[in-house]
């Protein structure tokens, strides 16, 4: 910050304008250093931050697929119980035709 107020980062960012840059006191070089330090503390906890988002949201879309292969499942066998449901009923209706045809031919 101390160099920005300065107006000196800006032309210590400037190689032409280098050489007309003025030495940097020691409390000037120990301010940046601490305000670096502190951008790359921030920067770290928010690249950590985004991290641990990252984490949650995979383990959401995990869920997500696991309960999709789930209800599919529990479809597929729903459908399966339904045919083998509609495969009996029509058995019964069949062996009471039969009962009833016999039991009117008698």
């Amino acid at each position: 910050m101390a160099l920005e107020k300065s107006g000196r980062a800006e032309i210590l960012s400037d190689p032409a304008k280098l050489e007309d840059a003025l030495p940097c006191s020691d409390r000037e070089i120990r301010e940046a250093i601490e305000s670096l330090n502190r951008s790359t503390e921030s920067i770290s906890k928010q690249a950590e931050l985004l991290r641990q988002q990252q984490d949650a949201l995979g383990r959401l879309v995990k869920g997500i697929q696991k309960d999709d292969a789930s209800r599919s499942d529990l479809e597929s066998k729903h459908g399966q119980k339904k045919e083998a449901d509609q495969k009996a009923l029509a058995w019964t209706v069949r062996l009471l035709t039969s009962f009833l045809v016999i039991c009117c031919h008698l």
